[in-house]
């Protein structure tokens, strides 16, 4: 059974408001250190094609978060001020947490592959 979004009439408030804009900050602490970290793992053996492929996809991956964290912002402040509301589906959640833990793993495998001898 697949769930259809609802949209619902409510009223937003100044917290609702800062909430959005809290949520976005996240996404750009998040995007930093995924950048910093992707530039780190990159310089870890740059002669590597593993640690420069990891540090590469870190670095697209957080600036797809940015991205996608500043489309969030404005689409939740447009529903707020619109007085609706929409939530996550749950493939979505799903698609999500799988991309990041695969990535967790290739990150670990090549961090594993640089350390042993």
């Amino acid at each position: 059974m697949r769930s259809i979004p609802r949209e619902v009439e409510t009223e937003a408030t100044v917290r609702d408001h800062l909430a959005n804009e809290r949520t976005f900050l996240a996404y750009v602490r998040t995007s930093l250190a995924m950048v910093g970290f992707g530039f780190v793992i990159a310089r870890l053996d740059p002669r590597s094609v593993l640690s420069l492929a990891a540090g590469g996809v870190m670095v697209l991956g957080g600036t797809a978060i940015a991205l996608f964290g500043g489309y969030r912002y404005v689409a939740e402040r447009r529903a707020l001020i619109e007085h609706r509301w929409r939530t996550l589906r749950p493939g979505a959640a799903v698609a999500i947490a799988v991309a990041l833990g695969t990535f967790g793993l290739f990150a670990m495998y090549a961090l594993i592959r640089l350390t042993l001898p």
